[in-house]
């Protein structure tokens, strides 16, 4: 198992992560090894939204889970750019959120800040501004049990950023939301995404979400999971779901989704 800092020559000049050659298998209640991902190959670009999408079980959570250090793959090699480290450029959002019940939303999204030993005046200060980038200035002193699914996830959202990560990992953030609220927060998050230059890795189950967001949708197999589809979305924002364009690209990843092969 090998994680390290590229080496320019090999990799374009502006990737952020490049994996290869990445497998990683469990141990099943029977004692049997079951692999969730199998000789995964893949290259995200700095300041890209990269949407993987696949089937239950695939590997999509295993792989970030390896990216964010969580788990280790069995072998492969993940490499992230000259500069970039796990411990200080990567953020990760989960599909639950993972709020401090104890903390008001300031001090939540000041937590990592606190960690950090940025003073209080500038962390309180950048906390503010974030929570109203999310459409939270009003609910600085709120604790998470008094706030809707969404709200929640707005202000786990703005902990996540508060790091100023160079790459944000999503597993499923607004997988557990109504429609208008998840609508609402794929335009938040796109815009502050736009304005920030952050490298984006979400996952998904919902074609029409990734095709919303995505700069690329990689489409993994079923398990052991491998990338059998690359579709660039070349569309322009904010996307008209209605468009064309847009139809001719969600069959493309629905054809490739529903796919045996690979």
């Amino acid at each position: 198992m090998e994680t390290q800092n590229a080496d320019s020559s090999r990799l374009a000049e502006d990737f952020a992560i490049a994996v290869r050659g990445v497998s990683k298998s469990f141990r099943s209640q029977s004692g049997s090894g079951v692999y969730a991902l199998d000789r995964l190959d893949l290259t995200v670009r700095k300041g890209e939204f990269v949407v993987l999408i696949g089937s239950t079980g695939c590997g999509k959570t295993t792989l970030l889970n390896i990216l964010g250090g969580l788990e280790g793959q069995d072998r492969g090699d993940v490499r992230f750019a000259a500069g970039l480290n796990r411990e200080d450029s990567v953020a990760y959002v989960f599909q639950h959120y993972t709020l401090f019940p104890w903390r008001t939303l300031l001090r939540n999204v000041t937590f990592g800040l606190e960690m950090r030993g940025v003073g209080r005046l500038q962390r309180n200060h950048k906390a503010k501004k974030l929570l109203r980038d999310v459409g939270l200035s009003d609910f600085e002193n709120a604790y998470p049990h008094e706030l809707s699914g969404g709200m929640r996830q707005r202000a786990a959202i703005a902990q996540a950023l508060a790091r100023e990560p160079k790459i944000l990992l999503m597993d499923e953030p607004f997988g557990a939301l109504d429609d208008a609220t998840r609508k609402d927060l794929q335009q938040l998050l796109v815009g502050l995404w736009q304005d920030s230059g952050t490298t984006v890795l979400f996952v998904t189950h919902s074609i029409d979400e990734a095709v919303i967001m995505a700069d690329r949708i990689l489409v993994f197999s079923e398990r052991p999971g491998r990338v059998i589809k690359d579709v660039t979305v070349d569309l322009p924002r904010p996307r008209d779901s209605l468009s064309s364009a847009f139809t001719d690209t969600f069959v493309e990843v629905r054809q490739a989704f529903y796919s045996r092969a690979g």
